[in-house]
């Protein structure tokens, strides 16, 4: 299992910065791992051998980036195994089901017209995991998410608006929910309360500090 998780990590452009808890937080939500401090032994060994760089960081949390060229081996053993569709590989016609999902087009131009019909033309309703990256100019249909279960947006945060959030909130399938933050989001709707199967939603409400919310603390 430590190879899976190994191989979650390349999603990450290269040079990304990330802190430990946002991947043992993901690991256990994917179903890699069951418990949070057998996350943090995986990564600890992946530092130790070196898979994982500490890197200096604007906060006091320590802050990591992946060995570049083990994120070049692993993205290619990625597509190999199927394992994460990234956005940037897809090629008209995308005939296979995809289940988990990652929109990494940062790199592409705003006039790339042929990524975003692509895009529209999948079936979203197959897709269990998706996450989005900061970069990502994409329109993401969140109302036809339909079985999703885990759903990152943590790095889409500028593009969100309450209107998606609601339109979230109808994703009646999802267990985890990171990054539900915007500008133009300054409140969690009471619809929140349809997600009966939530287990995880980290929330960043604009002007507030993130934080990891559980869902006993809407059944208290």
């Amino acid at each position: 299992m430590l190879k899976t998780c190994l191989l979650y990590c390349s999603i990450y452009p290269e040079n990304y910065p990330f802190h430990m808890n946002d991947f043992v937080m993901r690991w256990v939500a994917e179903g890699f791992i069951y418990k949070e401090d057998t996350g943090k032994d995986y990564f600890e060994e992946l530092c130790n051998k070196g898979f994982m760089l500490h890197v200096e960081g604007p906060l006091v949390m320590p802050c990591y980036q992946m060995n570049p060229m083990m994120r070049n081996f692993l993205g290619w053993k990625l597509r190999e195994d199927n394992f994460i569709t990234c956005s940037s590989d897809i090629t008209p016609p995308y005939a296979c089901p995809i289940h988990r999902l990652c929109i990494d087009d940062y790199l592409v131009d705003d006039g790339a017209v042929e990524v975003v019909d692509t895009l529209l033309e999948l079936d979203w309703s197959q897709i269990r995991s998706l996450v989005v990256f900061e970069g990502a100019k994409r329109y993401v249909p969140f109302e036809k998410l339909e079985r999703v279960r885990v759903l990152d947006l943590q790095y889409h945060q500028k593009a969100l608006g309450i209107h998606h959030v609601k339109d979230i909130c109808g994703l009646l399938s999802v267990r985890h929910l990171f990054g539900l933050e915007g500008t133009g989001i300054s409140e969690i709707p009471l619809e929140i309360v349809r997600l009966q199967h939530l287990e995880t939603l980290q929330v960043d409400l604009h002007g507030s500090q993130s934080y990891p919310v559980r869902l006993e603390t809407y059944n208290s």
